[in-house]
């Protein structure tokens, strides 16, 4: 039995020598393997996770039979609202989910089956596409792909109300019109309901794959992937996996397009825009030349800052002598970064390592150095009196930070912004007895009792 467990940080400083507190942990799942592989916070402040199951039992009520896509849907405590298994008689891997503008959610993925919830399969394996109400119903659902192997690794709304989706194909049929060998990294653009608009996928004769996209201000996309190629639409290649990062327009046409690495295996996993009109690129290497210094040892978190035209501002290598990766990074409002990491590293001065992989959390200035502003913060952020009769001081924050309170149930009760000095004091004395959630800055998550 393997059931997933998610834990909701108090999250302050994220420097090194830093340890979040933990506001609550959960297990979810059933005897057999659960997984989760994307979690997402809801606009009621809940969360909706994403994951793969084999289990029909424990939380599951149903499996449509090997591995199926697992939904849950959580309130702000972590507590199961509903969910869903997806698929069909053979193995369905889920990567991606969204909250949609009407409330509900869709889902990228990769299934094998043609029965079930799964139909127009174009052999081997597809990319899924599933479109669920708020309620977790399903809403429709599209395969898209060739007769060989083909992937959605990332979706991500457009202002159209459609969608752009991220994977990786080897296949040269169907849905898409040409292979440039091997695994290609492969854009697709869906309507609201489905319908492909267009697809284009990139590459050389050697393998690339797709594993994120964003839009971007000028109505285009940045496309993180991975790259072994030296040919094709790639103009370098530092030695075998590069990070390659490629500016689209509106269409899917390549703007500009760039490999980053070493000599060595570096993998890009994340790419998003900037404040500053630039990008933010994120994930791991083993290499110390070429674009990338500063290795710890073994793989490292590798993130670069590039300019609006793809060339690198700054980089830097996270990390310490075991393996450390990049699994999520966020900007935050200070033009700075937080950066989630797996780790296997025991000498890095963040806390106690707990053994084998932990979650590391790194805050970084804007010009990519290690967070020192917040490093005479000696404690979390912390809310007293707590419980009390509705008056709350929230302490040591930063400066300009932004605050909200939220029932249970999601509505916004207060919202203040550009907050000066390490205290606030709020007033929610006028509302209705009970538990209620303050979040700092989209990053910090407390909880109050109003008596």
């Amino acid at each position: 039995m393997k059931q997933l467990m998610l834990c909701a940080l108090a999250i302050a400083g994220l420097a090194y020598g830093q340890t979040p507190a933990i506001e609550w942990q959960k297990f979810y799942g059933g005897t057999k393997d659960d997984d989760v592989i994307s979690i997402r916070q809801t606009s009621d402040g809940g969360y909706i996770f994403i994951g793969d199951s084999d289990s029909n039992n424990g939380d599951l009520t149903s499996n449509n039979g090997k591995k199926d896509f697992w939904v849950v849907k959580s309130n702000p405590l972590g507590a199961i609202q509903w969910q869903r298994s997806l698929g069909g008689s053979q193995d369905e891997e889920a990567h991606s989910i969204r909250q949609t503008a009407d409330g509900g959610y869709i889902i990228a993925g990769e299934t094998n089956s043609n029965d079930g919830d799964v139909t127009g399969n174009h052999g081997g394996t597809d990319a899924w596409i599933v479109k669920l109400n708020q309620n977790g119903d399903l809403v429709w659902q599209k395969t898209y792909g060739g007769s060989n192997s083909d992937s959605a690794n990332f979706i991500e709304p457009t202002g159209d109300g459609g969608y752009i989706v991220a994977g990786d194909s080897n296949s040269n049929n169907g849905d898409l019109t040409q292979n440039k060998g091997s695994y290609d990294a492969w854009v697709f653009k869906i309507s609201s309901d489905g319908t492909l608009e267009w697809q284009k996928n990139y590459g050389g004769t050697a393998y690339e794959g797709a594993e994120y996209i964003q839009n971007t201000s000028d109505g285009g996309y940045i496309v993180a992937a991975t790259t072994t190629s030296n040919n094709g639409d790639l103009t370098s290649n530092h030695g075998d996996f590069d990070y390659w990062f490629i500016k689209l327009n509106s269409a899917g046409n390549i703007e500009w397009q760039k490999s980053l690495g070493g000599t060595n295996s570096d993998y890009g996993r994340f790419s998003q825009p900037t404040l500053d009109g630039g990008y933010i690129v994120a994930g791991y290497s083993n290499s110390n030349n070429g674009n990338v210094s500063g290795n710890n040892g073994g793989f490292d978190c590798w993130i670069a800052k590039l300019n609006e035209t793809g060339t690198i501002e700054w980089q830097k290598s996270l990390g310490g002598m075991g393996y450390d990766w990049g699994r999520s990074l966020t900007e935050t409002e200070d033009g700075g970064f937080v950066i989630a990491l797996g780790s296997k590293s025991t000498n890095i001065s963040a806390g106690t390592h707990h053994g084998n992989n932990d979650v590391l959390l790194i805050k970084l200035e804007r010009n990519g150095s290690l967070s020192t502003s917040e490093t005479s913060l000696k404690k979390d952020s912390t809310v007293a009196p707590n419980p009390s009769n509705g008056y709350f001081t929230i302490n040591h924050l930063f400066n300009n930070s932004s605050l909200e309170v939220y029932s249970l149930t999601g509505k916004l009760i207060q919202k203040v912004k550009n907050i000066s000095g390490k205290s606030y004091s709020i007033d929610i004395s006028n509302q209705p007895t009970g538990a209620y959630i303050i979040r700092i800055d989209n990053l910090i998550t407390l909880k109050l009792i109003k008596k």
